[in-house]
């Protein structure tokens, strides 16, 4: 979906975020764009987790939280990697 379709507050927040990106490129674990985000959202810094795109971000939330003897479901037809991220993890997909 391109800019053009966001609706204007959602696009705002979508510039907000997106745009200033670039200054944070090189921070390897994201600080400083956790603490920018942290500060202008009004949320504490734990509540945000950065990665290098989607995939990234699920797989550190999955090791987080999901694990041998846990379930996580999701959709199906969906993401061809949820079930291969689930189950590194030892978690069985339902």
């Amino acid at each position: 979906m391109g800019s053009h379709h966001l609706s204007e507050p959602f696009y705002a927040l979508h510039c907000w975020a997106v745009l200033p990106v670039r200054e944070y490129h090189r921070a390897r674990q994201g600080d400083p764009l956790i603490t920018a985000l942290s500060r202008e959202l009004g949320i504490e810094a734990d509540q945000i987790a950065t990665g290098a795109g989607s995939l990234a971000v699920l797989a550190q939330l999955l090791t987080a939280y999901a694990g041998p003897g846990k379930e996580v479901v999701f959709a199906w037809r969906s993401y061809e990697a949820y079930p291969i991220l689930v189950r590194l993890t030892g978690a069985r997909d339902i």
